[in-house]
């Protein structure tokens, strides 16, 4: 993806809310599901993830983006802080 494609979704993403939260239970089967099944639907998925997670899998937050990532099968778009915004590949 080039990064005018990139600016353009970031653009997009600023005014979702996320709609996929990862808590407590950590990044399960359920949640990749639903991420995938939402990135399906709309494209562009905002998920936000506690700051916890990345310290219980002993990962940084860039490697945790990475892993959901990977695992969704989607794109990272942008991460600022503990928000991920996905686009699907």
């Amino acid at each position: 993806m080039n990064n005018e494609r990139k600016k353009e979704l970031r653009k997009q993403a600023k005014q979702l809310t996320p709609v996929i939260t990862i808590g407590k239970q950590g990044f399960t089967e359920n949640v990749a599901m639903q991420i995938k099944n939402y990135v399906r639907a709309h494209h562009l998925c905002k998920v936000k993830f506690s700051s916890e997670i990345p310290k219980m899998m002993h990962l940084t937050k860039k490697a945790f983006a990475t892993l959901v990532s990977e695992q969704t099968n989607t794109e990272i778009i942008e991460q600022i802080g503990f928000v991920l915004v996905l686009w699907k590949r």
